[in-house]
């Protein structure tokens, strides 16, 4: 999937329900997100904490 693809390169990801859609399936958040830390960790990059991406968005 793009995602690991993304992840694999050193990129950030944005992953939640407003950004899915496959008819076939009924994720929830929880669910998407769960399946992005397991990607993340298969490929050997940690998962950013909430002030990280603060820092990366630049949001005080």
């Amino acid at each position: 999937p793009i995602i690991k693809r993304a992840i694999e390169l050193g990129g950030h990801i944005k992953t939640g329900l407003e950004l899915f859609f496959d008819p076939d399936r009924k994720p929830t958040n929880l669910d998407l997100l769960q399946e992005t830390q397991e990607i993340a960790r298969e490929v050997g990059r940690p998962l950013a904490t909430h002030e990280d991406a603060r820092r990366i968005y630049n949001i005080k």
